[in-house]
């Protein structure tokens, strides 16, 4: 069952707050669509995928938890649709994420690398004591992947991944 709430307010820093609702189970935020572009920040894991809406800003919108198979991924797509212009940012898009990353390529979406070295370093210099949970692992993706420059746009040939800036 998917779980949607509101993000933590910084990276690596769970929020306090309650959550602002609840409908069909899981938690919406009041934030969850907005205007502007957002990045769709995803650390995937083999059971379920974390994902974090994250702003021009850098800030946070909204989060959502599903499982890792066909449900999960129509439910974030759908999570997405919340907003124009989002882009999908995937932490290892070429090994746990590559499933994620292989589905919305086919699908005809742009798919962004972000190397898990580069959204530990994220996290472990943003503020809230570099707390790993998976919601502050999607949001250092998003933050690697509006500020990191030269990062890898994958596409998927003949099954083979190829990375190129």
């Amino acid at each position: 069952m998917a779980e949607e709430r509101p993000a933590s307010p910084e990276v690596g820093v769970p929020s306090p707050r309650a959550p602002a609702g609840c409908r069909g189970g899981g938690w919406v935020s009041r934030r969850s669509a907005g205007s502007g572009p957002v990045v769709i920040a995803v650390d995937p894991h083999k059971r379920s995928w974390t994902a974090v809406a994250v702003d021009g800003s850098l800030q946070p919108r909204t989060s959502l938890r599903v499982e890792a198979n066909r449900d999960g991924y129509r439910q974030l797509r759908r999570f997405a649709r919340g907003w124009s212009g989002s882009r999908w940012a995937i932490e290892g898009a070429g090994g746990l994420g590559a499933p994620l990353a292989t589905r919305l390529l086919a699908d005809g979406l742009a798919v962004l690398d972000v190397p898990a070295k580069l959204a530990a370093r994220v996290r472990a210099l943003s503020t809230g004591h570099g707390r790993k949970t998976d919601e502050a692992d999607a949001v250092s993706v998003g933050v690697a992947a509006w500020t990191a420059s030269g990062w890898c746009r994958c596409s998927s040939t003949s099954s083979r991944w190829r990375c190129g800036r």
